[in-house]
């Protein structure tokens, strides 16, 4: 099955297949990234990971990400590590 133009369709599959250790969401206005764990630091590690992956790939394909967020289900969201995409700290 195809998914949209080939340019897109390239884009969709260059990037489920760079994430390793995450699981991911595809949407038709966004992408989410997830992971459960209990270790709030390796979620971070781990993570990071992935989002280095997706910014080379998109960089690769001319793409930009207008938008980020951290959305989390814990208790004290301001505990959690830091995460990073292209050298800056989401929020």
């Amino acid at each position: 099955m195809s998914v949209g133009t080939p340019f897109i369709s390239d884009i969709i599959n260059d990037i489920t297949h760079v994430i390793r250790l995450c699981q991911i969401r595809m949407f038709t206005d966004g992408t989410s990234l997830f992971i459960e764990v209990d270790n709030r630091d390796r979620a971070a590690m781990l993570t990071d990971d992935d989002l280095d992956a997706v910014t080379n790939c998109a960089k690769a394909r001319l793409v930009t990400f207008t938008e980020t967020m951290i959305i989390s289900t814990k208790s004290r969201v301001e505990e959690h590590p830091p995460l990073h995409m292209d050298g800056n700290i989401l929020k």
